[in-house]
């Protein structure tokens, strides 16, 4: 039996379509957060989106931020190998937003896949970087009613980038209808080259 070491990163299946949905979402939690609390929003988001989620090694422990993460980006683009076959789109909570940025950029360059969306959630966007080309998707930033958050994201999307906002999560179903919808609505209207 294999064994997950402590610092891999596999991909999980959040769901189980029974048929090939025209959309993947790929999602990168927040280090305090696990794949499972996306299994709400992909039953919200089947059959048109098929869900699946990062695990990465936790963050250290009073950490909330993601170590070394150009490693981790890295590691991540390379457990996607195998799931590019359909358009794609990112979403990445918190510190988990600027690793499934620099995983959509590495991919872009990398592969010439083009990302249909990156959503960020509950984060701003970071400095800027030296050199990286912006993405070719549109990115959308996603408040959740915390604190208003999501700034800064056209420097780095030749497509835009738009901030909307979502009644904040009040239960354990997690991100709610409103997040869903707005998946949806961003992927149909999504034009691949």
């Amino acid at each position: 039996m294999n064994e997950a070491k402590p610092d891999d990163v596999e991909l999980m299946r959040v769901t189980t379509a029974d048929h090939e949905s025209p959309f993947r979402l790929i999602c990168f939690p927040n280090t305090l957060d696990t794949p499972v609390g996306y299994l709400p929003l992909a039953d919200l988001l089947l059959p048109t989106v098929e869900v699946l989620a990062v695990r990465y090694p936790a963050a250290p422990p009073g950490s909330s931020w993601i170590p070394d993460t150009e490693r981790l980006a890295t590691k991540c683009f390379g457990a996607l190998s195998g799931w590019t076959d359909r358009p794609i789109a990112f979403l990445g909570h918190r510190a988990g937003a600027y690793l499934a940025f620099r995983v959509a950029g590495q991919l872009e360059r990398e592969t010439g896949a083009r990302v249909a969306a990156l959503f960020v959630m509950e984060r701003d966007a970071p400095p800027e970087t030296a050199g990286d080309p912006p993405l070719s998707g549109r990115i959308v930033a996603v408040a959740a009613g915390r604190e208003p958050v999501g700034n800064g994201w056209g420097a780095y999307s030749t497509a835009g980038s738009v901030v909307e906002h979502v009644p904040a999560r009040s239960d354990h179903r997690g991100f709610g209808t409103a997040l869903a919808n707005l998946i949806h609505d961003e992927l149909l209207g999504f034009h691949g080259e």
